[in-house]
């Protein structure tokens, strides 16, 4: 029984003949990854102008939901911090508006679903801003600005 493992065992590591050696792809780590990633910001003009857009998205993004939660906490709202916290429950329409975001990239194109996430969130910043008292009116424009963060992530691969 053993004469068989080895002899199976053996043979496994063989290779059939014109096979190379180096063949297979060679799986880089991640810090591999992550070093060759200045390289490829520099090569790609389109991977710049998407990381571009990106981050000017997420400092818009943050600086409304800040502004947000530093209105509602104080005088005349006073809201306490969990309160105030209910306002991201709005962040899970975000997963539903990507999906919904890939089905229109795939109908009217990247580009234009970005111009219409893009103009959804100037609506609903603008309006949550003048009507923030509103309770109601304010989770819904918090919502829209969620959704329209996803459908502009969800649409910036692939767009120009």
């Amino acid at each position: 029984m053993l004469l068989v493992f080895a002899g199976v065992r053996g043979h496994r590591g063989r290779r059939p003949s014109g096979v190379a050696r180096d063949a297979r792809p060679r799986r880089a780590g991640y810090l591999a990854t992550l070093r060759g990633l200045p390289g490829l910001y520099l090569r790609f003009p389109v991977l710049r102008l998407a990381a571009g857009r990106g981050a000017l998205w997420f400092f818009a993004f943050c600086a409304v939901w800040a502004g947000i939660a530093v209105a509602l906490s104080q005088p005349p709202f006073s809201y306490s911090p969990e309160r105030t916290g209910l306002y991201g429950a709005a962040g899970l329409l975000g997963i539903v508006a990507r999906r919904i975001a890939g089905v229109w990239i795939d109908r009217i194109g990247a580009r234009r679903v970005i111009l219409i996430g893009l103009a959804l969130a100037a609506a609903a910043a603008l309006t949550l801003g003048l009507c923030l008292p509103n309770t109601p009116l304010a989770l819904v424009c918090a919502a829209a600005i969620v959704a329209a963060a996803g459908i502009t992530a969800g649409s910036r691969v692939g767009s120009r």
